[in-house]
């Protein structure tokens, strides 16, 4: 999270009283400051993959009407990362709940799980509406992200010169309607696929100068023509080495990893918003190098010993212990 004195002095017309009432021990703690949001998202408009896309890479984004519905092709490839990409309508917030609580004891789908859509409301795409919303909710502050955006890098990962150009109309986009740190209330997040290290690094310069304080990438190898490369690759040392020393955040959210691998077990192997398993969204959503698990083990004489890839393994009954006592989103501190 940003710090508070990174923000600038606090803007809201009144002092926040949050009370918070612990699950287990029904105890009331009083807080004395403002809400910090860290997992915000805007709804794009059409044109904000456009609206400054030079017209020699016009090709690669195009709105499509398919059976009634307005679809998007991005590199001659339909994108099927969000199943309504105007978000219009689109599921009401805190809808997910259960589902991300792993609280689905009759097995819904997401589409039944998200239940009736809402039409797009002003606060979803608009930042006068959006910083009025975080005033009647007492947050102080925000970072907001993409949401379509999430899906750009996949879809024109072999295109070496489409690509970043697509990436900078979005950031221009990004930089007329909302801005990228414009009053210390919002925060939003350019993206910055490294497939072309230079064209990364001259992008980070000019968001930089715009004045971005953060900059959001997807939690998978590096794509490009030559191949996928680790983020870690000395390609990018200077992409890393501009964004600390300029103080710049780089954020990673899920997004279309491009994971095939699920269909070696029969399932889907492209993501594909609401149709996905909930095996097949572990599979997806499961990298080296990406999440760190406690899991259980058939292998119980193996615990104390290095002999899995980074993840915490524990006896079984203990997993089962943790799992029904510790909801979605705790922090956990793993000490040497």
């Amino acid at each position: 999270m940003p710090r508070p004195g990174s923000v600038g002095s606090p803007r809201l017309p009144h002092k926040l009283d949050s009370r918070v009432k612990y699950r287990d021990t029904a105890s009331v703690t009083t807080i004395d400051y403002r809400l910090f949001d860290a997992d915000e998202h805007y709804y794009e408009p059409e044109d904000a993959l456009t609206r400054h896309l030079d017209r020699k890479y016009r090709s690669a984004v195009r709105w499509v009407d398919m059976d009634g519905r307005r679809s998007l092709v991005l590199g001659g490839k339909l994108l099927q990362l969000i199943p309504n990409p105007t978000y219009d309508p689109v599921g009401r917030p805190g809808s997910l709940n259960s589902y991300f609580r792993a609280q689905n004891p009759e097995g819904r789908s997401l589409r039944e799980i998200l239940g009736e859509p809402q039409r797009l409301q002003p606060e979803y795409h608009d930042r006068d509406a959006r910083v009025k919303a975080l005033d009647d909710q007492g947050v102080e502050f925000a970072w907001v992200l993409p949401s379509l955006g999430l899906g750009v890098e996949e879809m024109l990962k072999d295109d070496r010169e489409g690509l970043p150009a697509v990436a900078r109309a979005y950031n221009m986009w990004l930089d007329d309607d909302w801005g990228y740190d414009r009053d210390g209330r919002i925060q939003t997040a350019p993206l910055l696929p490294l497939g072309d290290p230079d064209a990364a690094e001259a992008e980070l310069h000019r968001v930089i100068e715009r004045g971005a304080r953060l900059v959001v990438m997807r939690p998978a190898p590096v794509a490009s023509v030559a191949g996928p490369r680790s983020l870690g690759d000395p390609a990018h040392d200077r992409v890393w080495a501009l964004a600390a020393e300029a103080g710049v955040v780089v954020a990673f959210h899920a997004a279309d990893d491009g994971y095939t691998y699920a269909g070696d077990w029969g399932e889907n192997a492209r993501y594909t918003g609401l149709k996905q398993s909930a095996f097949s969204e572990v599979l997806t959503g499961w990298a080296q190098g990406g999440p760190i698990a406690i899991h259980g083990t058939n292998e119980p004489w193996s615990i104390g010993h290095a002999a899995s890839n980074g993840c915490i393994r524990v006896q079984n009954p203990v997993l089962e212990r943790l799992f029904r006592s510790t909801p979605a989103g705790t922090p956990v501190l793993i000490r040497r």
